[in-house]
């Protein structure tokens, strides 16, 4: 499986980025372990996706712990994540810090910060 060869090329560079450096299979499978404790198998979660490290942990974070992962570009309009976010109803939203204030006013979610 998938993550079986994480384990193997564990010393090996899994992302690379120009602001976080670079971030191996070890230090990937370690992050997405977090989110075992925290989110619920077959919770519904919104990832609000940025060019970054984040979003990418997050993505095979669900894969790996079996929620399910509605990925949505920050650019996006805030209407249309606020229709998302009503339809949908997730149980988690992942965003960054930085976007808090776009959500808090619609939170009836559980907000996780990256």
């Amino acid at each position: 499986m998938l993550f079986k060869s994480f384990n193997k090329f564990s010393k090996k560079i899994a992302l690379i980025s120009s602001n976080s450096g670079n971030l191996t299979y070890q230090n990937l499978i370690k992050e997405t372990n977090k989110f075992k404790k925290i989110i619920p198998k077959r919770s519904l979660v919104l990832i609000i996706t940025s060019n970054s490290f984040a979003p990418i942990i997050s993505y095979i974070a669900g894969i790996k712990n079996d929620f399910v992962s509605i990925l949505v570009d920050i650019k996006t309009n805030e209407q249309n994540i606020a229709n998302i976010i009503k339809s949908y109803k997730p149980t988690f939203l992942i965003l960054p810090k930085n976007s808090l204030y776009k959500f808090s006013k619609k939170k009836k979610s559980s907000l996780y910060f990256l």
